[in-house]
């Protein structure tokens, strides 16, 4: 089942400038929580990503 994510045009340029692995050593904490240098527009798109609801997993 595709889930329809919300656009992250911040998150997308610096993985595209970056990679993944940068992004989540230099933003991100064990727990993938912005730290507090994280830019604010990364920390918006992160929050709105995390407030999506999860999928129930079926049993």
């Amino acid at each position: 089942m595709k889930r329809d994510l919300p656009p992250t045009p911040f998150i997308e340029s610096v993985i595209q400038r970056r990679g993944s692995e940068y992004l989540f050593s230099e933003y991100f904490d064990d727990q993938l929580n912005p730290l507090p240098n994280a830019p604010d527009e990364l920390k918006r798109e992160a929050k709105l990503l995390q407030s999506i609801p999860k999928p129930q997993q079926l049993p």
